[in-house]
């Protein structure tokens, strides 16, 4: 028993050549080719003229090939670093709170500073979630005190009340 000959891939849309290079997606730019209708040719599409990455990413649409970003605040990165590293730490014995107390610190300093900046700097959501992170991680200081104090009085009056 033999197997058929290998008849190679599928044809479809490749004009009967099964090794041929298949069309390019639609909204690609193509060296050499007609615009949509009622859109211009962009000004680097001469003929035999190849774009620039930017300019091929551009496309016949225009527009930009990257959306300028505003850069991120530092301060707020640091906060939000700062504040989960302080809820990771809870556990050890007042180092987590440092983090904590740091954190919503520079949390609040830099969102003051972002929305301050008039839009020239980033990471407002960045700074809220240091924030966000600093308090429930102040919310755990506080229960772990109360905590503290309400076992540790428990276990001072229980010999006192005979248990």
């Amino acid at each position: 028993m033999s197997t058929p000959p290998y008849e190679g891939p599928p044809e479809e849309g490749r004009g009967g050549d099964p090794w041929a290079t298949p069309p390019p997606p639609p909204g690609s730019f193509v060296p050499g080719a007609v615009p949509p209708p009622g859109q211009a040719a962009p000004p680097w599409a001469g003929p035999g003229q190849q774009p620039s990455w930017e300019q091929a990413a551009v496309g016949w649409g225009g527009g930009q090939a990257g959306a300028p970003t505003t850069p991120t605040n530092g301060m707020a990165v640091a906060a939000l670093v700062a504040s989960i590293l302080g809820l990771l730490t809870l556990w050890m014995c007042g180092i987590g709170v440092v983090g904590v107390v740091v954190g919503l610190v520079l949390g609040y300093l830099s969102r003051g500073q972002i929305r301050s900046s008039g839009g020239t700097q980033g990471g407002d959501g960045i700074a809220t979630a240091a924030i966000v992170v600093g308090w429930i991680g102040a919310a755990f200081v506080v229960l772990g005190v109360v905590l503290f104090f309400v076992f540790g009085l428990l276990g001072a009056f229980l010999p006192l009340m005979g248990g």
